[in-house]
């Protein structure tokens, strides 16, 4: 079988896999992302916060599965992401050479979530909350 260019990508290539517009940041709740199709598995690359009309300082949010929250990450204080800008990544932290961060592989059904665990100060901020990673075969 002759494999397409979107065959090789869908299987190897990092993607938009979800996005989810009008988060509240202000809120203390949490948010599902992407839930894995029937007979996939998927990893998430990153996530990317869009339209910061507010400063989100001092938000804190962890990422992962909805029975682990922090599983792809522990919680975060969004200390940089300031009113105005826009298309800021949330990635895995990198650790030393020699203890490689490992971030987990979901499976078909499994939710990936974002937690606010503390609300920004302001009155509201809401963003578009993109999901990029890879989607296989299981």
């Amino acid at each position: 079988m002759v494999e397409t260019f979107s065959d090789i990508f869908e299987e190897n290539g990092v993607a938009l896999l979800a996005r989810i517009e009008d988060v509240e940041l202000k809120t203390v709740a949490t948010t599902n992302l992407f839930t894995g199709p029937a007979g996939k598995k998927f990893d998430v690359d990153r996530v990317k916060f869009c339209k910061l009309p507010y400063s989100a300082a001092g938000t804190v949010v962890t990422f992962g599965k909805t029975t682990a929250k922090t599983d792809w990450l522990a919680a975060q204080t969004l200390t940089n992401f300031l009113a105005g800008t826009s298309g800021k990544f949330i990635a895995p932290p990198v650790q030393h050479a020699t203890i490689p961060t490992v971030t987990p592989e979901y499976v078909a059904g499994e939710i990936f979530c974002m937690d606010v665990t503390t609300g920004c100060t302001v009155a509201s901020c809401i963003v578009d909350v993109e999901v990029y990673g890879t989607l296989r075969n299981a």
